[in-house]
């Protein structure tokens, strides 16, 4: 079996249903699917969706982007269906919003996807700048608060869309290059900040460094080194973000994944905070009441908090209420920092290439 090289791609989105709950919220868009890879595969747009759901319990509060008068701004973002630079004239951006432009193409080599957060230019007030800028995040290097980015998968690929369980030995896992590349649209590898707690061939960042027992040592500046393992519900699995994928594997967002994008600057609630505002108390148990014995709900994801799902088992039960009584703080705080981080100016990409692993 081989190894995809797993490389910066970008930001993409989906809704969970409705619940009351402060979230980001991840938007696709597929105008720029040229080549018409997801408009002829539904089974595509709902794995794409799938690996959304691993990063829409974060809970940074985004600013509207609504240009008007001497405000004004250019999105620009790598075309999903060329690679050649696309740009956006007066883009509006709800609150708490990202936008993705996905597609397909043919890919160079082995690559799997190539894709990265947009950059933009911009003019007007000061504060209009440092609203396209920050969307309302602390200023760089506090924070990272993107406008969103662009993704294109290969086209050329024999994928695996399945998510009931991983691809059979031959086929590369849509779900894994997902939601790899949506994390390095929300900066894994791409934002200042994540460069700003890089020393040498490791990443340093308090949150990470606190999960893995010491710094991180890296396979570039934008991965994880190879083999890295972490947990998933606590089982052990390989980090999503080190920079190959197993042919017939799948992996998922790991606790030091999430780590690392806490020391980029997003906020998740602590365990038991299904309300997603920094404290657990009555109302988090409300919605864990009220959703008793769903099931079916997204696995291993922090997108299962908002549903009471604490445990992430794709069920609401006992077990998650023992998490919400736990972690019962009425006047409690968020449980992860957010760390500094700078604005990204310019697109970033890069690619996912194949290799024997050694």
């Amino acid at each position: 079996m081989s190894r995809a090289r797993l490389c910066l791609i970008a930001l993409v989105a989906s809704l969970l249903p409705a619940v009351p709950a402060r979230a980001i919220v991840i938007q696709f868009d597929y105008s720029y699917d040229t080549n018409n890879f997801f408009g002829s595969n539904p089974e595509a747009v709902a794995a794409l969706n799938a690996g959304a759901a691993f990063f829409t319990g974060f809970t940074d509060e985004l600013a509207a982007v609504v240009p008007g008068g001497f405000n004004e701004w250019t999105a620009e973002f790598a075309h999903p269906g060329t690679g050649f630079l696309a740009s956006i004239y007066n883009l509006v951006l709800p609150a708490d919003t990202l936008i993705v432009y996905v597609g397909g193409r043919v890919l160079p080599g082995t690559s799997l996807a190539f894709g990265g957060p947009g950059g933009y230019s911009a003019s007007g007030t000061q504060g209009w700048l440092d609203t396209v800028q920050y969307r309302g995040q602390a200023p760089a290097p506090a924070d990272f608060g993107p406008w969103g980015g662009s993704i294109a998968f290969d086209s050329d690929r024999t994928w695996h869309f399945g998510l009931q369980s991983p691809p059979p030995g031959d086929e590369s896992d849509f779900l894994s290059v997902a939601i790899h590349e949506m994390g390095h649209v929300l900066g894994f590898g791409t934002a200042g900040s994540w460069f700003d707690n890089i020393i040498g061939a490791y990443f340093t960042g308090p949150v990470a460094t606190t999960v893995h027992g010491g710094n991180v040592p890296l396979e570039d500046p934008a991965h994880w080194q190879d083999f890295t393992m972490s947990t998933v519900q606590g089982l052990p699995q390989e980090a999503a973000m080190t920079s190959h994928l197993l042919a017939g594997s799948r992996k998922l967002f790991t606790v030091l994944d999430y780590a690392g994008t806490a020391d980029i600057g997003w906020e998740y609630p602590p365990p038991g905070d299904a309300t997603a505002d920094g404290t657990v108390d009555g109302a988090d148990y409300t919605i864990w009441a009220d959703h008793y014995a769903v099931t079916g709900l997204p696995p291993a994801s922090r997108g299962g908090w908002l549903f009471g799902n604490f445990n992430e088992d794709e069920r609401v039960d006992g077990g998650d209420y023992t998490i919400w009584a736990d972690n019962y703080n009425p006047g409690g705080a968020a449980a992860v920092p957010e760390p500094a981080i700078l604005a990204l100016l310019l697109p970033a990409a890069a690619g996912l290439i194949r290799r024997r692993p050694s």
